[in-house]
């Protein structure tokens, strides 16, 4: 154990390049059960603008339409450039190196206020899996991105105190605008108000204001947070700001959401694998705040709190008060959060303990049973479809052991020795987590790889969308399948598709009688093969709320948990 104490802490970038890749690269390279489902939209609209040359005008149906700004869908057409529109890994590559940059950024933030490598590794690393971050980091959305600026912007604003060069008063500003170019400006809003609020509370306000680096930099700030507006704005103002402007950011009324859906996930399971640690910080620091005991941290580790502090207020007050709330819109200052906690942690784990080693320990307990759960399966259901991988059961097997066992020794030496261990506690778990996501998404996607291969398919497969839905899957398809798909949106281009002999992708049992219903005189259903694809449901409950996944548990019968696509080609081509 010494010796991997040593090796960790002589190379500290490397072992934060080596976890990110070991927990994430291999598994954003292929097919996983997808954990969100707005990236279904961006994914269409970047290849719908790929495919017309577009950089800002974003098109969805092949009609002008914005939901978002644009960097997200930049960054998607720069993927397909390098890797190929039929690569999974063009849709989150940036996530992947953004994470790299940003957790080794914060490590460099922490070690250069602290001088402690070990809590530095264990605060960048924990952040890096954080479970917030971790659930989007599949996912081509634009949640991990804002995770992954939010956290550059605070290591630059901390950069700032000691080095003010104009370069680095730039590069804040710029990072601050360029973070409105994802979801909203009001993300750059928020940022601005970060940094005065860090000022304000650091009583650097007078020197800032009078200093020309802030504001020569602040107006560089502004005018790249509108530089990627202003190309739409000319030359398709007027859907801009209808869609865009009016409809996705004006018009956002109260959704009857409670205020502690974005207030409480930012502090509890999104700041997981370490979430029981954390909240008994938090609740530590409350108790200093509101009893006025004196607190033990430091001037330097004061000085990090009130920039993590900065960083949260304004986002998560916005939309704690905002009546259109959501559990993820405070997650970018994931990072702030786990260095509020992670600061009372190290400054208080030798008066608490006793009570840090159970929080840690109640993790291991509680985050165990995901292997559980699948070494039950394995039990249960033997012998397992052919899909799934003999890896996985050894592997949630040692993940099971190997967690409760290493973090019941290890957390007893933290206080002592430090938790620099504790960064290859989770590991085993999420490599498990990472096989099993990614046996479930291949499982599914096999049936329909296998139809295209089987019928030797070169040409592109169309996918049914006459009703134009925000969640059809036609573009995240071509990633998925590794074959092209197009969205037929008309009636007229979608026979028109199948009389060229091609084939028709059907989402389900009412798309498919919804088809049948609009055949065409010269068509009849006789006259196509019909390949059921099957699917996995996205609703687990029955027509008579029963837990469908409880259904397959007792009878073993694999179809109980799944649904039926339809993919349709003429016997005969009508040219």
């Amino acid at each position: 154990m010494n010796k991997l104490r040593e090796l960790l802490l002589k190379y500290p970038q490397t072992t934060l390049v080596l976890i990110i890749s070991i927990v994430y690269l291999y598994f954003q390279l292929d097919m996983l059960l997808r954990t969100t489902g707005d990236e279904k939209t961006y994914v269409a609209q970047a290849l719908e603008m790929q495919r017309d040359g577009h950089w800002f005008m974003q098109t969805l149906f092949d009609e002008p339409d914005y939901y978002k700004g644009p960097l997200h869908l930049i960054f998607l057409k720069i993927g397909f450039f390098l890797f190929g529109t039929n690569s999974m890994f063009a849709t989150v590559y940036m996530n992947f190196f953004g994470l790299i940059a940003a957790t080794l950024l914060l490590y460099k933030m922490f070690v250069k206020e602290l001088d402690d490598k070990s809590w530095g590794l264990f605060y960048a690393s924990s952040f890096s899996v954080s479970i917030g971050l971790y659930s989007h980091m599949f996912a081509s959305q634009m949640e991990a991105e804002l995770v992954i600026f939010y956290a550059i912007v605070m290591y630059l604003l901390h950069r700032l105190d000691y080095d003010n060069r104009l370069f680095i008063n730039i590069l804040l500003w710029a990072f601050i605008g360029m973070t409105g170019w994802f979801k909203s400006p009001a993300y750059s809003v928020f940022l601005g108000f970060s940094v005065l609020v860090y000022w304000v509370i650091t009583l650097q306000i007078k020197e800032r204001v009078l200093d020309k680096n802030t504001w020569i930099s602040l107006f560089i700030g502004i005018l790249i947070g509108f530089a990627a507006y202003i190309p739409i704005l000319i030359y398709d103002g007027e859907v801009f700001i209808e869609k865009y402007i009016i409809k996705e950011s004006m018009s956002k009324g109260a959704n009857g959401v409670p205020w502690t859906e974005a207030f409480f996930p930012i502090f509890t399971y999104f700041v997981a694998p370490w979430m029981f640690a954390a909240v008994f910080s938090y609740l530590i620091a409350l108790k200093t705040i509101f009893s006025m005991e004196a607190r033990i941290l430091n001037a330097k580790e004061m000085k990090l709190i009130k920039l993590a502090f900065s960083i949260l207020l304004p986002t998560l007050a916005f939309f704690t008060i905002h009546p259109y709330r959501g559990d993820i819109y405070a997650l970018p200052a994931v990072s702030a959060t786990l260095l509020i906690a992670y600061l009372y942690w190290r400054a208080y784990v030798k008066q608490y303990e006793d009570v840090y080693v159970w929080m840690m320990r109640l993790s291991a307990i509680v985050l165990s049973i995901v292997p559980l759960v699948i070494v039950a399966l394995y039990l249960h259901l033997s012998p397992m479809p052919e899909w799934w991988p003999e890896i996985l059961f050894p592997l949630a097997l040692f993940s099971f052991v190997f967690t409760l066992g290493f973090i019941f020794y290890e957390s007893k030496n933290v206080a002592r020795r430090g938790p620099v261990l504790l960064v290859v506690a989770f590991i085993p778990l999420f490599l498990t987590l990472g096989f099993t996501m990614r046996m479930i998404g291949k499982a599914e996607m096999l049936p329909a790889k296998e139809y295209i291969k089987k019928n030797n398919i070169t040409k592109a497969l169309g996918d049914y969308n006459l009703h134009k839905s925000y969640w059809n899957e036609y573009g995240s398809l071509n990633t998925w399948l590794g074959h092209d798909v197009v969205g037929l949106h008309t009636q007229e281009k979608l026979f028109t598709f199948l009389r060229e002999g091609n084939s028709l992708i059907i989402p389900g049992e009412n798309r498919y009688s919804e088809f049948k219903e609009k055949l065409p005189d010269d068509m009849k259903l006789e006259d196509f093969d019909v390949f059921i694809w099957k699917r996995w449901l996205t609703h687990g409950k029955g027509p008579n709320g029963e837990s469908m996944f409880l259904k397959y548990w007792k009878s073993k019968d694999i179809t109980d948990i799944q649904r039926n696509f339809y993919i349709l080609k003429l016997k005969e081509p009508k040219e």
